[in-house]
């Protein structure tokens, strides 16, 4: 799962350099949170595992608007988490769990773009290329493509 990753999603990416830092994409920045690193990213998608009503602290209800975040997204998050790793991509920015049952990770770009990958489900996810002047560009990733 997710060992062949589009070209031109892959290309766009920030990332690592052999010292641990990335290649000038991530800039320090006032909204930008501590760095995070792998480890962090694949802690928080297991964290989700746990889940139950409330697990946002406004009264996020499963079944009433949420939705639990299943296994197989997790699982789905995971295994695109190791692949991203294995080919040198920077860890994101933010984990983060959606009230739909949605998994995403977001980087923050020193230039004021972004970059947001969303699960829809298990085998497909959304990309957004967010650029400062609010240009979006949105690609889709699939599990099922070959590089």
């Amino acid at each position: 799962m997710w060992d062949s990753l589009k070209p031109e999603i892959l290309a766009r990416l920030p990332r690592s350099t052999m010292n641990g830092t990335t290649n000038g994409s991530h800039a320090p920045s006032v909204l930008a949170s501590p760095p995070t690193n792998w480890e962090s990213c694949l802690e928080k998608l297991q964290e989700y595992r746990s889940y139950t009503d409330d697990w946002d602290g406004q009264g996020a209800a499963f079944g009433k608007p949420a939705a639990p975040i299943t296994g197989e997204m997790i699982d789905s998050a995971t295994a695109l988490a190791t692949s991203l790793r294995r080919v040198g991509v920077s860890a994101p920015d933010w984990t983060f769990p959606g009230v739909d049952g949605t998994v995403g990770f977001e980087w923050r770009l020193g230039s004021g773009d972004s970059i947001s990958l969303e699960f829809r489900d298990p085998t497909m996810a959304d990309v957004f290329f967010c650029a400062a002047d609010n240009d979006v560009e949105h690609l889709i990733l699939t599990e099922a493509v070959t590089v």
